[in-house]
Protein backbone atom coordinates (compact mmCIF):
# COMPACT_ATOMS: atom_id res chain seq x y z
CA UNK A 1 0.00 0.00 0.00
CA UNK A 2 0.98 3.96 -0.34
CA UNK A 3 2.17 4.92 2.67
CA UNK A 4 0.66 7.62 4.43
CA UNK A 5 -2.67 7.53 2.62
CA UNK A 6 -6.06 8.04 5.02
CA UNK A 7 -8.90 5.25 4.52
CA UNK A 8 -11.37 5.73 6.45
CA UNK A 9 -14.02 2.78 7.60
CA UNK A 10 -17.59 3.71 8.04
CA UNK A 11 -20.34 1.08 9.27
CA UNK A 12 -21.64 -0.77 6.73
CA UNK A 13 -24.78 0.47 4.84
CA UNK A 14 -27.94 -1.57 5.08
CA UNK A 15 -28.11 -1.48 1.52
CA UNK A 16 -24.60 -1.09 0.85
CA UNK A 17 -22.71 -2.38 -2.29
CA UNK A 18 -18.84 -3.06 -2.59
CA UNK A 19 -17.65 -0.12 -4.13
CA UNK A 20 -19.36 -0.62 -7.76
CA UNK A 21 -17.70 -4.07 -8.07
CA UNK A 22 -20.49 -6.51 -7.65
CA UNK A 23 -23.69 -7.02 -6.34
CA UNK A 24 -24.30 -6.12 -2.67
CA UNK A 25 -24.91 -8.41 0.09
CA UNK A 26 -28.07 -7.64 1.43
CA UNK A 27 -29.59 -7.39 -2.60
CA UNK A 28 -27.72 -11.52 -2.90
CA UNK A 29 -28.90 -12.64 0.44
CA UNK A 30 -32.89 -11.19 -1.20
CA UNK A 31 -32.03 -12.46 -4.65
CA UNK A 32 -30.27 -15.71 -4.32
CA UNK A 33 -31.00 -19.45 -4.07
CA UNK A 34 -29.76 -21.73 -1.52
CA UNK A 35 -28.87 -24.36 -3.48
CA UNK A 36 -26.52 -24.65 -5.98
CA UNK A 37 -22.70 -25.64 -6.21
CA UNK A 38 -19.44 -27.33 -7.55
CA UNK A 39 -16.99 -29.60 -7.49
CA UNK A 40 -13.12 -28.24 -7.06
CA UNK A 41 -10.85 -30.95 -7.55
CA UNK A 42 -7.16 -30.60 -5.70
CA UNK A 43 -4.06 -32.54 -6.78
CA UNK A 44 -0.62 -32.24 -5.09
CA UNK A 45 -0.27 -29.50 -7.48
CA UNK A 46 -2.60 -27.34 -6.54
CA UNK A 47 -6.74 -26.71 -8.10
CA UNK A 48 -7.28 -29.19 -11.26
CA UNK A 49 -10.48 -28.13 -12.24
CA UNK A 50 -13.41 -26.14 -11.22
CA UNK A 51 -16.60 -27.87 -12.32
CA UNK A 52 -19.96 -26.15 -11.83
CA UNK A 53 -23.09 -28.44 -11.96
CA UNK A 54 -26.17 -27.17 -13.81
CA UNK A 55 -29.46 -28.40 -12.35
CA UNK A 56 -29.73 -31.97 -14.82
CA UNK A 57 -26.26 -32.56 -12.89
CA UNK A 58 -24.25 -32.65 -15.71
CA UNK A 59 -20.54 -30.55 -15.53
CA UNK A 60 -19.64 -27.25 -16.99
CA UNK A 61 -16.86 -26.57 -17.73
CA UNK A 62 -14.98 -23.06 -18.23
CA UNK A 63 -15.13 -23.18 -21.97
CA UNK A 64 -17.46 -20.33 -23.83
CA UNK A 65 -19.68 -21.82 -26.66
CA UNK A 66 -17.00 -19.42 -28.71
CA UNK A 67 -14.33 -21.69 -27.64
CA UNK A 68 -12.80 -19.28 -25.15
CA UNK A 69 -12.12 -19.91 -21.18
CA UNK A 70 -14.57 -18.24 -18.95
CA UNK A 71 -14.98 -17.30 -15.80
CA UNK A 72 -13.35 -19.49 -13.32
CA UNK A 73 -15.58 -20.69 -10.57
CA UNK A 74 -15.00 -22.03 -7.23
CA UNK A 75 -19.34 -22.33 -7.08
CA UNK A 76 -21.95 -22.57 -9.60
CA UNK A 77 -24.26 -20.09 -7.37
CA UNK A 78 -23.11 -16.58 -8.26
CA UNK A 79 -23.40 -15.02 -5.37
CA UNK A 80 -20.68 -17.94 -3.30
CA UNK A 81 -18.60 -17.71 -5.61
CA UNK A 82 -18.35 -13.99 -6.22
CA UNK A 83 -17.52 -13.82 -2.37
CA UNK A 84 -15.16 -16.79 -2.72
CA UNK A 85 -13.29 -15.52 -5.72
CA UNK A 86 -12.40 -12.41 -3.45
CA UNK A 87 -11.38 -14.95 -0.47
CA UNK A 88 -8.91 -15.93 -3.33
CA UNK A 89 -7.84 -13.00 -4.78
CA UNK A 90 -6.48 -11.64 -1.65
CA UNK A 91 -3.80 -14.59 -1.46
CA UNK A 92 -1.67 -12.20 -3.52
CA UNK A 93 -1.15 -9.68 -1.18
CA UNK A 94 -0.82 -11.93 1.60
CA UNK A 95 -4.52 -10.95 3.22
CA UNK A 96 -5.73 -15.22 2.55
CA UNK A 97 -3.76 -18.40 1.61
CA UNK A 98 -4.48 -20.10 -1.47
CA UNK A 99 -4.49 -23.61 0.19
CA UNK A 100 -6.70 -22.59 3.35
CA UNK A 101 -9.12 -20.81 0.73
CA UNK A 102 -8.89 -24.15 -1.44
CA UNK A 103 -9.85 -26.41 1.49
CA UNK A 104 -12.70 -24.12 2.68
CA UNK A 105 -14.24 -24.53 -0.59
CA UNK A 106 -13.55 -28.49 -1.15
CA UNK A 107 -15.09 -28.68 2.24
CA UNK A 108 -18.19 -26.48 1.64
CA UNK A 109 -18.87 -28.32 -1.73
CA UNK A 110 -18.67 -31.90 -0.03
CA UNK A 111 -21.01 -30.88 2.81
CA UNK A 112 -23.41 -29.07 0.31
CA UNK A 113 -23.04 -25.58 -0.84
CA UNK A 114 -25.55 -22.75 1.04
CA UNK A 115 -25.00 -19.41 3.13
CA UNK A 116 -24.73 -21.87 6.13
CA UNK A 117 -22.16 -23.96 5.19
CA UNK A 118 -20.15 -21.44 3.80
CA UNK A 119 -20.66 -19.12 6.81
CA UNK A 120 -19.94 -22.15 9.27
CA UNK A 121 -16.81 -23.18 7.64
CA UNK A 122 -15.01 -19.74 6.61
CA UNK A 123 -15.85 -18.80 10.50
CA UNK A 124 -14.20 -22.39 11.37
CA UNK A 125 -11.13 -21.18 9.55
CA UNK A 126 -11.15 -17.62 10.54
CA UNK A 127 -10.99 -18.86 14.34
CA UNK A 128 -8.19 -21.33 13.78
CA UNK A 129 -6.33 -18.90 11.72
CA UNK A 130 -6.59 -15.86 14.68
CA UNK A 131 -6.00 -18.54 17.02
CA UNK A 132 -2.27 -19.43 15.11
CA UNK A 133 -1.94 -15.61 14.89
CA UNK A 134 -2.08 -15.17 18.48
CA UNK A 135 0.20 -17.82 19.18
CA UNK A 136 2.89 -16.72 16.56
CA UNK A 137 2.49 -13.24 18.23
CA UNK A 138 3.55 -14.70 21.87
CA UNK A 139 6.14 -16.94 20.26
CA UNK A 140 7.70 -13.44 18.94
CA UNK A 141 7.33 -14.13 14.96
CA UNK A 142 5.75 -10.57 14.41
CA UNK A 143 6.05 -10.82 10.55
CA UNK A 144 3.98 -14.14 10.54
CA UNK A 145 1.64 -13.54 13.66
CA UNK A 146 0.98 -10.02 11.19
CA UNK A 147 -0.19 -12.22 7.92
CA UNK A 148 -2.00 -14.82 10.00
CA UNK A 149 -4.11 -12.00 11.55
CA UNK A 150 -4.63 -10.06 8.15
CA UNK A 151 -5.96 -13.57 6.62
CA UNK A 152 -7.94 -14.31 9.58
CA UNK A 153 -10.16 -10.88 8.94
CA UNK A 154 -10.25 -11.50 4.93
CA UNK A 155 -12.04 -15.02 7.05
CA UNK A 156 -14.20 -13.39 9.09
CA UNK A 157 -14.96 -10.57 6.05
CA UNK A 158 -16.22 -13.77 4.16
CA UNK A 159 -18.67 -15.55 6.25
CA UNK A 160 -20.26 -12.27 7.21
CA UNK A 161 -21.36 -11.64 4.00
CA UNK A 162 -23.69 -14.13 4.38
CA UNK A 163 -24.38 -14.17 8.05
CA UNK A 164 -27.87 -12.30 7.50
CA UNK A 165 -29.06 -16.02 5.33
CA UNK A 166 -28.03 -18.30 8.41
CA UNK A 167 -29.04 -19.43 11.96
CA UNK A 168 -26.47 -17.10 13.38
CA UNK A 169 -28.01 -13.85 11.94
CA UNK A 170 -28.39 -12.55 15.22
CA UNK A 171 -24.78 -12.70 15.86
CA UNK A 172 -23.53 -10.69 13.02
CA UNK A 173 -22.29 -8.05 15.32
CA UNK A 174 -20.32 -10.43 16.95
CA UNK A 175 -18.53 -11.46 13.66
CA UNK A 176 -17.64 -8.10 12.66
CA UNK A 177 -16.24 -7.65 15.69
CA UNK A 178 -13.92 -10.60 15.24
CA UNK A 179 -12.76 -9.35 11.81
CA UNK A 180 -12.11 -5.57 13.56
CA UNK A 181 -10.28 -6.85 16.06
CA UNK A 182 -7.71 -9.41 13.53
CA UNK A 183 -7.38 -6.71 11.44
CA UNK A 184 -6.57 -3.78 14.44
CA UNK A 185 -4.37 -6.17 15.50
CA UNK A 186 -2.41 -6.90 11.89
CA UNK A 187 -2.26 -2.64 11.53
CA UNK A 188 -0.12 -2.55 14.87
CA UNK A 189 2.85 -4.98 13.38
CA UNK A 190 3.38 -3.03 10.18
CA UNK A 191 6.66 -1.35 10.69
CA UNK A 192 6.00 1.94 10.71
CA UNK A 193 2.36 0.27 12.31
CA UNK A 194 -0.96 2.46 10.79
CA UNK A 195 -1.76 5.23 12.68
CA UNK A 196 -5.35 5.46 13.63
CA UNK A 197 -7.28 9.10 12.88
CA UNK A 198 -10.23 10.57 13.08
CA UNK A 199 -11.30 12.43 10.25
CA UNK A 200 -13.97 15.38 10.86
CA UNK A 201 -17.63 14.29 9.12
CA UNK A 202 -21.26 16.42 9.84
CA UNK A 203 -20.98 16.87 13.78
CA UNK A 204 -19.02 13.48 14.64
CA UNK A 205 -15.95 11.76 12.90
CA UNK A 206 -15.48 8.69 10.72
CA UNK A 207 -12.21 6.32 11.72
CA UNK A 208 -9.31 5.76 9.49
CA UNK A 209 -5.80 4.99 8.94
CA UNK A 210 -2.73 7.02 8.10
CA UNK A 211 0.01 5.25 6.20
CA UNK A 212 3.73 6.42 5.94
CA UNK A 213 6.50 5.39 4.05
CA UNK A 214 9.07 5.26 6.47
CA UNK A 215 9.65 7.12 9.83
CA UNK A 216 11.69 9.70 8.56
CA UNK A 217 9.50 13.01 9.55
CA UNK A 218 9.55 14.23 6.14
CA UNK A 219 6.84 16.89 4.60
CA UNK A 220 4.88 14.42 1.74
CA UNK A 221 1.70 14.54 -0.47
CA UNK A 222 -1.00 13.14 1.46
CA UNK A 223 -3.36 10.80 -0.73
CA UNK A 224 -7.29 10.22 0.61
CA UNK A 225 -8.45 7.22 -0.40
CA UNK A 226 -12.46 6.56 0.92
CA UNK A 227 -14.09 3.05 0.00
CA UNK A 228 -18.06 1.96 -0.18
CA UNK A 229 -19.53 1.43 3.48
CA UNK A 230 -19.41 -2.59 3.29
CA UNK A 231 -17.56 -4.88 5.57
CA UNK A 232 -14.80 -4.97 2.93
CA UNK A 233 -13.85 -1.58 3.59
CA UNK A 234 -11.25 -2.90 5.63
CA UNK A 235 -9.87 -5.09 2.83
CA UNK A 236 -9.22 -1.86 0.66
CA UNK A 237 -6.13 -1.42 3.09
CA UNK A 238 -4.89 -4.43 3.62
CA UNK A 239 -4.76 -6.12 0.16
CA UNK A 240 -2.41 -3.29 -0.56
CA UNK A 241 -0.65 -3.12 2.38
CA UNK A 242 1.80 -5.97 1.75
CA UNK A 243 3.64 -3.12 -1.22
CA UNK A 244 6.51 -2.00 -0.43
CA UNK A 245 6.07 1.76 1.88
CA UNK A 246 9.11 3.10 1.01
CA UNK A 247 8.63 2.89 -3.12
CA UNK A 248 5.63 4.96 -2.54
CA UNK A 249 7.42 8.72 -1.92
CA UNK A 250 3.91 9.68 -0.36
CA UNK A 251 2.34 9.67 2.90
Amino acid sequence: MLGGRVFSATTRAASGGIGGEGPSRRLLLRVGALGGGAALAATSGGVAKAAARTPSGSATSGATSGGGLGPFKLFSQQDLNFQALFALGSAGYGASEVGEVVTTVNEINARGPSYQTFFDLFRELAARTAGLADRELAAGHVISARGAYLRAATYYDACLFFVLGTTARAREADVYAAMQRNWEQATRLFDPPFERVRIPYQGTWLPGYLLRPDRRPLRRPTVILNKAATPRTWTFTSTEAQLPLSEAGTR
